[in-house]
């Protein structure tokens, strides 16, 4: 039962993630810039479609580092 709790609350923090990086990415160009100049991006004329996969990655390392949590007891 845990994990398929962790996993459906991981699944929603995606999106979740993802509308405010993509909030954060239009209130805030030096964050689009970094990003941008980081991933070497920066010629695109949306940066903000980065935040799909920012968002994913996140949700995704929030899962492991979950699931991480609650059993890091039982295995041994």
């Amino acid at each position: 039962m845990v994990p398929l709790v962790v996993n459906l609350l991981s699944a929603v923090s995606i999106p979740v993630f993802t509308f405010i990086f993509i909030k954060i990415f239009n209130f805030y160009p030096v964050i689009t810039y970094f990003f941008g100049s980081l991933l070497r991006i920066s010629e695109i004329k949306s940066i903000s479609i980065i935040s799909l996969p920012i968002g994913y990655s996140l949700g995704t390392i929030m899962n492991a580092g979950l699931l991480w949590f609650m059993f890091r007891g039982e295995i041994k």
